[in-house]
This record gives structure tokens, C-alpha cells and sequence, in this order.
């Protein structure tokens, strides 16, 4: 049986990993049975771009991508962040959606790592 703790703390250092080859400084809240994630449970984490400073707002997940519908919302109230929605697919790669000011720009990375 999957531990599912270990399995997103993998899923998250993974994520973390190829943010920082990216050229983005990261950082993620702990889980805990007690802790919310930030924003109401929207996002898992931050990053910032090295090359031009824009602020991301990240949610991580294993498998599916979530719900699009509260993260444009999100996007659209605050139009100056990045929203990234990333889903690790096993023995594929990353699934990646962006939405800024509303809009989503969407694009895989079909590479295992």
C-alpha cells in the first residue's frame, strides 16, 4: 500500500527540483493533519523567478490536475501572480498549467525525472 504523505512529498521535491533548474527559488508549506495549505487550501507553495522576479503561486498534485474553475478566479482577483498548477504523471512527467490574469496556457514535459 502507497503512503500517501510519502508519495506527495516525493511528488513536491520533484516539483521543487525542476522549479530550481528553472531558474526559481521555492518554498513550500509542511503538511500536517493540522495545517491548511495557503490561500484556503488552493496552493502547496511559492516560487519566484530568478530571471524576471514574477511571483508563482503553486499547487502540486500526483496523477490528475485540479478543479480549473477556483484558480482562475484566484488569477483573476490578483493579476499580478502566476498561478502553477503542476501534476506529476508516473513513468510519463509533468502536466503544467499557468493561468495569469485569467487565462490558461497549458504545456507537458513528457521527460521521467
Amino acid at each position: 500500500m502507497i503512503n500517501r504523505m510519502d508519495k506527495m512529498r516525493r511528488t513536491q521535491r520533484k516539483a521543487r527540483e525542476y522549479l530550481e533548474k528553472q531558474g526559481h527559488f521555492v518554498w513550500m508549506i509542511s503538511h500536517t493533519r493540522w495545517s491548511k495549505d495557503i490561500y484556503d487550501g488552493l496552493f502547496d507553495g511559492f516560487s519566484l523567478s530568478e530571471r524576471d522576479s514574477t511571483i508563482s503561486f503553486l499547487q502540486i498534485k500526483s496523477g490528475s490536475m485540479p478543479k480549473l474553475k477556483p484558480y482562475i478566479q484566484f488569477s483573476e482577483t490578483y493579476p499580478f501572480v502566476v498561478v502553477v498548477l503542476m501534476s506529476w504523471v508516473d513513468r510519463k512527467g509533468w502536466n503544467i498549467k499557468e493561468i495569469v490574469n485569467g487565462k490558461v496556457k497549458s504545456y507537458k514535459t513528457w521527460s521521467k525525472k
